[in-house]
């Protein structure tokens, strides 16, 4: 999840909730057109000076996941990573941002599968790409504004030796609203040979324990806001307790201080505290009863650092947890 699922909070989560977890994806690597990554996204996979060794099992978890806009991009890609040590990378092609997809990114591969094809030809056939070793998977929406535009995308996937297809049954028009379209993943199955993972709307343990019973063939699912709104519930899946209120304070502290070393001043701290909140919020109950937004809103609008706390003390005071993340309306 680009901005909330980086490096440091990688670290806090492994460190506190590490069970049920196979993999880590990054947020997403943007491939500039002059061929090189950002600043900020090299730390995601770069190893840190002074690398602990728990850091160094957290990166051999890691897929880098990749946001490019042609063969030549995603060939390039491939080999820096390759070189960090990486064998599996991942091809963002869901990304529903304007920007992005204005620029042929994310979401916006879907809307020729044509282009698509020949891009995806273009880096099978490379020999630097085959002898690289790297595994390529993609991570993709149904396409732009019509469910059944995956139907003529699926076939041009299904030409090439991609580990896996991971699909959020939702189009790019939908951003994150309504309801995935699941109804289509049997027929996904039925119309490729390649894995499919899934992704969209798995907020609880409750949820993915039926979508395994609906779909036992799909073994790999990526729990995205799920996770972030709960980081107990990789856990949870796995048969184990649910999130308590002195884990969540013990969280929040860790993940506080992971950014207070890194972010450079008290306004993008709270910023990237702030966008947490988004999901995590949706945790508490009043304890009387009482609606829990009021609270919530002096979280989210805190002016500086001791607003913030005071507020979260508030918050930690007057509710308990007992509700969940819901998505967005």
């Amino acid at each position: 999840m680009e901005g909330i699922g980086t490096c440091y909070y990688r670290r806090v989560h492994h460190r506190l909730f590490p069970e049920g977890i196979d993999r880590f994806y990054t947020p997403f690597l943007s491939v500039y057109p002059n061929l090189a990554f950002r600043k900020r996204d090299l730390r995601e996979i770069r190893p840190a000076a002074g690398e602990c060794p728990e850091d160094t099992k957290i990166r051999r978890m890691l897929v880098p996941q990749i946001l490019a806009r042609n063969a030549k991009e995603i060939l390039w890609a491939a080999q820096q990573l390759s070189a960090l040590g990486f064998s599996m990378i991942d091809l963002n092609m869901g990304c529903p941002s304007g920007t992005v997809v204005g620029k042929g990114g994310g979401a916006g591969m879907l809307s020729d599968p044509g282009r698509l094809d020949r891009m995806l030809g273009e880096v099978f056939s490379d020999p630097d790409f085959a002898a690289s070793g790297v595994t390529l998977s993609v991570k993709t929406r149904l396409g732009l504004s019509d469910p059944e535009e995956f139907f003529t995308i699926l076939p041009v996937l299904s030409r090439y030796p991609l580990r896996e297809i991971i699909v959020h049954p939702r189009v790019r028009a939908e951003q994150y609203s309504g309801h995935p379209h699941r109804e289509l993943l049997r027929r996904i199955l039925w119309s490729t040979q390649i894995p499919v993972g899934y992704s969209g709307d798995l907020f609880t343990a409750e949820d993915v324990h039926r979508f395994r019973d609906e779909f036992p063939e799909i073994p790999h699912i990526l729990l995205g806001r799920g996770i972030v709104s709960d980081p107990s519930l990789a856990r949870q899946c796995s048969g184990g307790a649910p999130l308590s209120v002195n884990e969540l304070k013990s969280f929040v502290q860790a993940v506080t201080t992971e950014y207070e070393a890194v972010l450079d001043n008290e306004r993008q701290l709270l910023l990237k505290l702030k966008e947490l909140w988004y999901y995590m919020g949706a945790l508490f109950v009043s304890r009387d009863g009482s609606d829990t937004e009021r609270l919530l809103r002096n979280l989210r609008g805190a002016a500086s650092m001791s607003e913030y706390r005071n507020a979260l003390y508030a918050l930690f005071e007057k509710c308990t947890l007992g509700g969940h993340f819901s998505g967005i309306a």
